[in-house]
């Protein structure tokens, strides 16, 4: 049986609610609820994270629970009812365009790899090994870097793969409340793969989508869904992955999950439950827009120059 690090570190209360909230008042307390909810046994989970607004510190008292959780390859995921259980949708263009790059590696099959849970209280994807190291190591889905990051924070961090001389583990934002949203953590992915050129530049390309269909899906779901909340923090989340691949490729790592929190507040001010008529949408996206248009050219400029991209015919004259 798998001996399971749930780290009980050092810190106060304060911290520690105000990363759980008070539905629960510890982290055990949170782990056996899961479990109990999923009907998973505790040795099948290595890695499981708090994430989403409770890992960067702009959640609420109603906010719910997103987790991440990385689970053995042996274990029998359930069936997919779309009531509790659903598809991890994955980026199918993204996965024909790096397909260049997987080259002789079979690709997992993610259907049986990976699922969705979802109730009132959490929101958790569960993700096999095999999984998602192939999709962290074949850059498919920009969030894994999220997860990845936190290996970089825990107190057993003992980290001989990373010589990027920038980082400064006892300066790390926030640390120990990071920390609190460390559940179980039995093996670390410290992030090894964007050191060449072409690593860069195939690192650009999940986040350099996300974030743009992140931008387009604001819009549309504005003015012609009118899905307010949605919409909003899709605004965010568009500028908020262009702020970590940054931080990543200054520092290796997700340095920190905050920076990102003072275009929040300025995209939630919009949030409100008033009843609205179509004009009312169509301003907010244009002030959104207005702002941050501006705002998403000059950190893509940064990115890109952080990451440039290389081209077919580049790689071919290489050749």
């Amino acid at each position: 049986m798998m001996m399971m690090n749930t780290s009980s570190n050092v810190t106060s209360v304060d911290q520690f609610q105000a990363v759980l909230g008070n539905k629960f008042t510890s982290k055990n307390q949170l782990i056996e609820f899961i479990c109990h909810e999923l009907n998973f046994p505790l040795n099948s989970i290595i890695n499981l994270y708090l994430v989403g607004s409770r890992l960067y510190n702009c959640h609420d008292e109603n906010s719910d629970y997103d987790l991440f959780m990385i689970i053995q390859n042996d274990f029998t995921l359930p069936k997919i009812d779309k009531l509790k259980w659903f598809e991890v949708e994955n980026d199918k263009i993204l996965l024909e365009s790096q397909k260049e790059i997987i080259q002789q590696d079979s690709i997992p099959n993610r259907n049986e790899n990976c699922i969705s849970f979802r109730s009132d209280l959490l929101d958790i994807n569960i993700y096999k090994k095999i999984q998602f190291e192939f999709e962290l190591k074949y850059f498919l889905d920009q969030s894994l870097f999220e997860i990845a990051s936190l290996s970089y924070y825990s107190n057993n961090n003992s980290n001989n793969n990373n010589n990027n001389d920038n980082n400064n583990l006892n300066e790390i934002k926030n640390r120990e409340r990071i920390e609190n949203c460390i559940l179980i953590e039995n093996e670390k992915y410290f992030i090894t793969n964007i050191k060449t050129g072409i690593e860069k530049s195939s690192f650009r390309s999940p986040f350099s989508r996300k974030s743009s269909n992140s931008y387009i899906k604001t819009k549309k779901k504005l003015c012609v869904e009118h899905d307010l909340r949605v919409g909003l923090k899709s605004m965010f989340h568009s500028m908020k992955i262009l702020i970590f691949a940054i931080q990543i490729l200054k520092f290796g790592f997700v340095y920190n999950f905050e920076e990102a929190n003072s275009h929040y507040e300025y995209i939630m001010s919009f949030n409100n439950d008033i009843e609205k008529e179509q004009e009312w949408y169509d301003n907010v996206w244009n002030q959104l827009d207005a702002k941050f248009k501006i705002i998403k050219k000059d950190l893509e400029r940064e990115f890109h120059l952080l990451a440039p991209k290389i081209g077919k015919q580049q790689n071919n004259k290489k050749k």
